[in-house]
């Protein structure tokens, strides 16, 4: 290996690092509106449709859970 092949091998770990990264900061964001947004039906409703707003947002956490189908 040359030097400049070792530096191109950085340079694309770099890269998709970078990707990894990105992704995982959309999915962050994505969470915690979703969350909010439960959040706020779950103070706006009763009942029923309170129980049921729960229930979304308990599957909501069990999604960190890899592999977890709910």
């Amino acid at each position: 290996m040359n030097g400049s092949d070792i530096i191109w091998i950085i340079i694309i770990a770099l890269f998709l690092f970078l990707i990894f990264v990105g992704a995982l900061i959309s999915w962050i964001v994505d969470l915690s509106r979703e969350l909010k947004y439960i959040n706020m039906e779950i103070k706006r409703c009763d009942g029923k449709e309170k129980k049921m707003w729960i229930k979304r947002k308990r599957r909501l956490f069990l999604a960190f859970i890899p592999f977890f189908r709910g």
